[in-house]
């Protein structure tokens, strides 16, 4: 018997089903697009798609009679593709602001979160001693 939630988790499903299946089209049918956007968009709904449709099928094959062994598989590849599209968009933000991959940045965020912590130390000091 499928109960409420489960009429929930296909609502969810088919609503991400729309969403990807939306924001294709609109990426396809965009004018004005960079190539490097229009691509990431592609990708991000794609992946987007395949992920629904992954859970889709891991939903259906939980109320089929199949072994544990069938479905394992089924629940890796939809963890991996649920959890991608978040790593894209970081990506995708890095993209805009024209943030550096490289081991440089990091450091320069290390080095202020460094300074940071050092005037947090000295104005603790100068508290201490009033």
């Amino acid at each position: 018997m499928i109960s409420w939630i489960d009429f929930f988790y296909f609502f969810i499903i088919g609503a991400a089903l729309l969403l990807s299946m939306m924001g294709l089209w609109f990426i396809a049918v965009m004018p004005g697009a960079d190539r490097w956007g229009k691509r990431f968009f592609l990708g991000f709904f794609g992946v987007l798609m395949l992920g629904s449709i992954s859970c889709l099928v891991g939903t259906v094959m939980s109320y089929l009679p199949v072994s544990s062994a069938a479905i394992k598989p089924v629940v890796a590849v939809e963890c991996l593709l649920l959890a991608l599209p978040v790593s894209m968009l970081t990506a995708y933000l890095l993209h805009c602001c024209k943030e550096e991959h490289s081991s440089k940045a990091r450091a320069h965020v290390r080095r202020q979160s460094d300074h940071r912590a050092e005037r947090r130390r000295r104005n603790r000091g100068d508290d201490r001693d009033s």
